[in-house]
C-alpha cells in the first residue's frame, strides 16, 4: 500500500487509527449483509494524504482540506453505519432508471428481498430511503467521472446536497447531455407542427377549431 502521488515516490501508508478506535459498520457485499466490519484508512508519511476505501483526503496547511472521490472505489459509504459494494450501488442505479422507482420504493424492495436472502442469518438490518439515495448519487457521480476520465474534488465532509451541487458544476457541462452533443438525426429532430396529424379523441368537442379550412 503506497501513496500514488508522484512526489512521494511510492511512500508507504501507515494505519492512522489506533486498533481500539477502528470504527465498525454494516457492509452490503454480494447482496449479503455483514456486521461489525472494520473501516481502515492509511496515511502517507510524506504528503499526509489519508486514503479511505472510497476517497482520499488531501491535507492542506493554508486551505481547507479537500476530498478526491475515487473512481475505482470498490466500496462506497452510504451513511454513518453502512457501506456497500459497487454491485449493490449499481443495482440501485439500474433499478431507479429501468423501473422508474423512487428511493423509498427501492428501499422497501431491498428490505423485503434482503429478508429472504439472509433468512438463515441473525442480521436484522434495514436500509433507509436516504441511504438508497446516497447510493444512487455516488454511483452516478462515479459512472460519469469514469466516462470523462476525471477525478472529482470536493470540500471535505460535504453534505449530500452540497456533493450533488459540486458534482453537477464539475461534471454537468452546463446541463448538456454529453452523448447528444453535436448530434442530430431524423429520429430525434422534427419540424414543428401546430396541430397533430392524428387525433386520438373520439369526442367531437375535442377537435373544435382544428378542422381544415
Amino acid at each position: 500500500m503506497t501513496c500514488v502521488n508522484k512526489s512521494c515516490n511510492q511512500a508507504s501508508l501507515k494505519q492512522n487509527i489506533k486498533r481500539r478506535d477502528i470504527p465498525t459498520v454494516n457492509l452490503i457485499k454480494d447482496f449479503q449483509i455483514h456486521e461489525n466490519v472494520g473501516i481502515l484508512s492509511g496515511q502517507c508519511g510524506v504528503c499526509y494524504t489519508i486514503y479511505y476505501a472510497d476517497h482520499k483526503c488531501i491535507i492542506k496547511s493554508n486551505e481547507p482540506n479537500a476530498e478526491i472521490l475515487l473512481r475505482s472505489a470498490k466500496y462506497i459509504k452510504l451513511g454513518t453505519n453502512l457501506w456497500a459494494d459497487r454491485v449493490f450501488c449499481g443495482t440501485v442505479l439500474n433499478g431507479i432508471y429501468n423501473f422508474y422507482s423512487s428511493a423509498s420504493a427501492f428501499a422497501e424492495f431491498w428490505n423485503h428481498s434482503s429478508a429472504l436472502m439472509n433468512k438463515h442469518d441473525t442480521v436484522n438490518f434495514k436500509i433507509s430511503r436516504k441511504q438508497v439515495w446516497q447510493a444512487f448519487l455516488h454511483e452516478s457521480i462515479r459512472v460519469v467521472s469514469e466516462a470523462l476520465n476525471y477525478d472529482i474534488t470536493i470540500k471535505q465532509n460535504s453534505s449530500i446536497d452540497d456533493l450533488t451541487e459540486q458534482a453537477f458544476s464539475l461534471l454537468g457541462e452546463g446541463g448538456t447531455i454529453r452523448s447528444a452533443k453535436n448530434h442530430a438525426c431524423e429520429e430525434c429532430t422534427h419540424e414543428y407542427k401546430a396541430t397533430s396529424d392524428v387525433i386520438f379523441h373520439s369526442s367531437p368537442s375535442a377537435v373544435i377549431g382544428s378542422e381544415p379550412v
